[in-house]
C-alpha cells in the first residue's frame, strides 16, 4: 500500500519531472525564406542524491531509490542524464550521458546502491562535482540539477566552518551555476533540512523548492 509520505514525494517528483522534461515547443515553418528558429538543445538533468546517515530517520524506507528509478524512466530519449551520491564524498553513481535504455537499465539497476551509510554533507562539493564539466564559455541553459537531501551543510566538527562553507555554496557555487542558465530544483527530505538554504539555491537558480518530508 502505498504512503500517504510516499505520494507526496512522488507528486513533488512527478510535478518537477513534467515542468523539466516538457517537450520543446513546436518549431515554426520557413515561411518568406526566413530561417525557421534553431532546435533547443536536450534538456541535461543532473540527479544529485544525499546519503548521508542521517536518512536512516528522514528516509527509513529509502524511498530515494525508487525515485532515482521513476526519474530515469521519465527522462526523455534526447536527454541527457547522470546521477551522483554524496556524503562526505561525491560519487558518480550514474556517469552523466544521452539517455538511452542501455542508460535507464544502468540507473535503475544502480539505485539499489542508494543508501544512508555516509558520514556528512557535503552539499556544495556535490554541486560543484555534478557540474565540474563548467568551463570556458559555454552556456547550460537546458541543465537542470535535482537536489534530493535532508541535510544541513556538515563537513566539519567546527560549526564555523559550516558556517563559512554555507555562504561560499550561496556566494560561490551557486553564482557559477546560474551564470551559466542552469537550473537548481530542490527537494527537502525533512523539515529538519536547512530550508533556507534549498529554497535559496532553487530560487537564485530559477528551479523550484519542495519539502516532502
Amino acid at each position: 500500500m502505498m504512503t500517504a509520505s510516499w505520494s507526496r514525494f512522488l507528486l513533488s517528483l512527478s510535478l518537477l519531472a513534467l515542468m523539466v522534461f516538457q517537450a520543446p515547443g513546436a518549431i515554426a515553418q520557413e515561411a518568406d525564406g526566413a530561417k525557421a528558429p534553431a532546435l533547443p538543445e536536450p534538456q541535461d538533468v543532473r540527479i544529485v542524491v544525499d546519503i548521508s546517515g542521517s536518512m536512516k530517520d528522514s528516509d527509513p524506507n529509502n524511498l530515494r531509490q525508487p525515485a532515482v528509478r521513476l526519474l530515469a524512466r521519465m527522462l526523455p530519449d534526447n536527454a541527457r542524464g547522470g546521477v551522483w551520491t554524496f556524503g562526505q564524498y561525491v560519487n558518480m553513481l550514474v556517469p552523466s550521458g544521452e539517455v538511452t535504455p542501455k542508460w535507464r537499465d544502468t540507473a535503475v539497476k544502480r539505485s539499489s546502491k542508494i543508501n544512508s551509510v555516509a558520514l556528512r554533507t557535503n552539499i556544495g562539493e556535490a554541486l560543484e562535482v555534478a557540474s565540474d564539466d563548467f568551463y570556458g564559455d559555454r552556456r547550460f541553459d537546458n541543465t537542470h540539477f535535482i537536489l534530493l537531501t535532508d541535510g544541513v551543510v556538515d563537513i566539519s566538527k567546527d560549526a564555523a566552518v559550516h558556517a563559512r562553507e554555507r555562504n561560499r555554496i550561496l556566494d560561490n557555487v551557486v553564482e557559477r551555476i546560474r551564470s551559466r542558465g542552469a537550473t537548481i530544483h530542490t527537494i527537502a527530505l525533512s523539515k529538519n533540512a536547512d530550508l533556507a538554504l534549498l529554497e535559496r539555491l532553487a530560487v537564485e537558480t530559477g528551479g523550484t523548492f519542495s519539502v516532502a518530508p
